[in-house]
């Protein structure tokens, strides 16, 4: 299924498909992007991980996804998507934003509160 959408745009050596992986931290280290273009998502874990380590995600504008990350990381064509690889000011090092937008908006600070609140403790 992939190897067929890969080859229908011609995009087939510009993209490395992964099994799963163990150690999401060292992958992490060898990355400057992540594309995610996921239809039917809600929170994806691999993007937040990726934000986390200064990553820049190019997020798929899935129904919901405005909820869940700010618009800047979405798009809505691959043109866009394209676009967000080569936009101008790009840096291919860790962007410290990335990192405090999750820590702020998906923290463990956060979500405790946000449980206990909700169990009314």
């Amino acid at each position: 299924m992939y190897e067929s959408y890969l080859d229908t745009r011609g995009i087939r050596d510009a993209v490395t498909l992964y099994p799963p992986i163990d150690d999401m931290n060292t992958f992490y280290e060898q990355i400057d992007y992540l594309l995610h273009p996921g239809m039917k998502e809600t929170f994806c874990y691999a993007v937040g991980e990726a934000m986390a380590k200064g990553i820049k995600p190019i997020v798929n504008n899935f129904y919901g996804a405005k909820d869940i990350w700010n618009s800047e990381f979405l798009y809505n064509t691959h043109e866009e998507a394209v676009k967000m690889f080569y936009h101008p000011g790009n840096q291919k090092r860790p962007d410290i934003n990335y990192r405090n937008y999750i820590k702020e908006n998906y923290g463990l600070e956060k979500y405790f509160k946000e449980t206990d609140e909700y169990l009314g403790i």
